[in-house]
């Protein structure tokens, strides 16, 4: 029994570990993709340098903020003694921020201020940021609020079934059905038929990691959970990584195909290790 209970906790370690890289390979991504183009800008006498600094500000504020505010909460407000569990579940408050946040990014109302060029755009950036930060941590308040009056001390957030709602929801609708509808509005046959493969191998790595965890010891939805957990895992470090890629890759198409490649099997890595750790302990 003790031997389970080691493994168990070096599981939730390693995805506390991972969780802390991915966030980092984030925080490198914001830096190259936002920082340095706008510091180049900024060197530029003519334009308003006030609003860049405000602009840049903000744009951090929006990439970084969630993510971390939503480890604090998943930390807080776990009741578990343990601090390993503490951490796992302000991870696993953090891909939930990522998914929500994404969407809201994605559909964002705010953005009609952009659109309508009624006040600068440094101003308008706050406001759309704002928003998708102010509402992601609105939603996590609310499953923190209710997870912490949950009798099960020693179960994980993956075991709590608001959070794993949500982290369904925000997943089918991000990865698999806005690729698919936003190329059919564009009407292009060649994008939607990227966009049906790009779905499709999302679904499928989601039913690999269900058939790879079915001799786990845990209930059918804990399995879904952890096979949703594990294609999240990848896919922020897929897209972590290409975070990176515009600051060398602006115009060169090689280059451009080359490190999407890259970050697709860094992201298969990240998702197929995960996966073999949770095999013999899933998470519940």
């Amino acid at each position: 029994m003790a031997k389970t209970k080691i493994s168990k906790l070096s599981q939730q370690t390693f995805t506390i570990k991972l969780g802390f890289g991915l966030y980092g390979l984030i925080v490198l991504g914001v830096i190259m993709s936002t920082i340095i183009p706008f510091a180049q800008l900024y060197s530029d006498a003519k334009v308003n340098h006030q609003g860049i600094l405000t602009l840049i500000l903000f744009l951090l504020l929006g990439a970084l903020l969630p993510t971390l505010v939503a480890y604090l909460i998943g930390y807080k407000a776990t009741r578990a003694k343990d601090n390993t569990t503490r951490r796992f579940n302000g991870v696993a408050f953090g891909v939930l921020a990522y998914w929500i946040s994404t969407l809201l990014f994605i559909i964002n109302p705010a953005k009609m201020i952009i659109d309508a060029r009624i006040m600068p755009l440094s101003f308008a950036a706050i406001i759309v940021n704002m928003w998708a930060i102010l509402v992601t941590v609105a939603i996590l308040v609310v499953i923190a609020a209710f997870y912490v009056k949950t009798k099960h001390k020693k179960n994980t957030i993956l075991s709590y079934q608001p959070y794993q709602a949500v982290l369904y929801a925000f997943f089918i609708i991000v990865s698999i059905l806005l690729p698919i509808l936003s190329q059919l509005q564009e009407f292009s046959t060649g994008s939607l038929l990227d966009a049906l493969a790009y779905t499709g191998g999302i679904t499928a790595i989601v039913g690999i990691s269900y058939y790879a965890l079915r001799k786990s010891k845990v209930t059918m939805i804990q399995r879904l959970t952890n096979s949703f957990f594990a294609t999240s895992l990848g896919i922020i470090a897929m897209y972590g990584f290409v975070q990176i890629m515009p600051y060398f890759a602006n115009f060169d198409n090689y280059i451009y195909q080359t490190w999407w490649i890259i970050a697709v099997l860094l992201g298969l890595a990240t998702w197929a290790i995960y996966l073999r750790v949770a095999k013999a302990h899933p998470v519940d």
